[in-house]
């Protein structure tokens, strides 16, 4: 009875470890100029894309470059403009009359952009997204709409590859 409680116990500490070994590793960074990140907002991104990344069953991130199946470099967080938008407000004037005056001003969207590359290949992927939407809600929309499709396009290759 002890031996097959033992093999039972066994086989459950196996199974996460085993499961572990075939999740895709991702290191995830922010882009740096002669080793200075740029701004905090690309700082950020970084840690809501591990987030986002934490919560697949089938991949993880990782603290360093050797031990990643893929890199993530993020090289842009900002607002870029994308567009105008004009505003008339109309009144009456002083002496009768009606005044109309028109404003225009430039709109900005949260946008964000990363370069995938994967180990030991020359091959590298931008990935873009920008959207009207909050900035974790933007890395998110980025990794399942873009970054995840792509892994899963090319699991297979991925796979052989380590």
């Amino acid at each position: 009875m002890r031996t097959l409680i033992l093999i039972a116990s066994l086989l459950c500490l196996a199974s996460p470890l085993e499961s572990q070994t075939h999740r895709l590793r991702i290191y995830v960074y922010p882009h740096t100029e002669e080793g200075f990140v740029i701004s905090t907002r690309l700082e950020d991104s970084v840690k809501d894309i591990r987030e986002v990344i934490a919560q697949r069953k089938d991949m993880t991130w990782t603290f360093t470059k050797e031990s990643a199946d893929l890199t993530l470099e993020v090289t842009s967080s900002a607002k870029i403009q994308a567009g105008t938008h004009t505003s008339t407000s109309v009144n009456r004037g002083i002496l009768g009359g009606i005044v109309a005056n028109s404003r225009t001003e430039p709109d900005s969207l949260p946008s964000l952009s990363v370069i995938l590359r994967v180990k030991n290949s020359d091959y590298s992927q931008t990935f873009t997204r920008t959207d009207q939407r909050f900035w974790k809600d933007l890395a998110y929309r980025l990794m399942r709409d873009d970054v995840f499709k792509w892994i899963e396009a090319n699991r297979g290759l991925l796979q052989a590859a380590r």
